[in-house]
């Protein structure tokens, strides 16, 4: 549990406070720590989170982390999540929708094959030594061998674009927040980006 709440911190760190989608979620420190405590089990146990650790300190000060399958719609996890969590789901999976709504009609996708990277966070101390790439790349890696051929990223800020997009992804789809028609994210700045990849 020790090692799961420091990753909930970073995870509230590099999302909840510096990633422009999550912040405009509204969500407190605890309500994002519980979304963490029901959630990353979840990708652990199927080996898809990979963590950088600092030799000298033992913490951990990077993550990239995903899942099999849409825990959106995994029973055994929405029952674990209080109404506030829900509701931010509910906010974000409609934008997705949209978002995702080329992938119908690209040439190559099957979304039985098709990996999402969910998340890549780096501690603020630790940034501009590639950590991110690093991980990012060892989690793709891990995809391909679990039988994935392709991979996905919503890409919610200009930074993590031109971080994906240094791995190889290629742009697909871009939203103006301001043009989802969600009250939610209507003053966030710039746009979410859809980027695709053949592992």
């Amino acid at each position: 549990m020790k090692d799961l709440d420091e990753l909930g911190q970073l995870f509230i760190e590099t999302f909840v406070h510096r990633d422009p989608m999550t912040a405009h979620l509204k969500l407190t420190e605890s309500e994002a720590m519980d979304y963490c405590r029901v959630i990353f089990p979840e990708s652990i146990k199927d080996a898809l989170t990979c963590l950088a650790i600092d030799a000298d300190t033992n913490k951990i000060v990077g993550f990239t982390s995903s899942f099999k399958e849409d825990i959106a719609n995994d029973p055994s996890v929405v029952s674990r999540l209080n109404p506030r969590l829900l509701e931010a789901m509910a906010d974000t999976s409609h934008v997705f929708d949209i978002l995702l709504k080329p992938l119908e009609t690209l040439e190559g996708y099957n979304p039985q094959k098709c990996f999402t990277l969910m998340y890549a966070g780096v501690h603020s101390d630790y940034t501009g030594h590639n950590l991110s790439l690093t991980l990012t790349q060892n989690l793709l890696d891990r995809a391909v061998a679990l039988g994935f051929e392709t991979a996905i990223s919503e890409c919610t800020s200009s930074r993590s674009l031109k971080q994906i997009l240094r791995l190889g992804f290629n742009e697909i789809n871009a939203v103006a927040y301001k043009d989802f028609g969600i009250d939610t994210f209507k003053d966030v700045p710039g746009a979410l980006t859809l980027c695709f990849k053949v592992l």
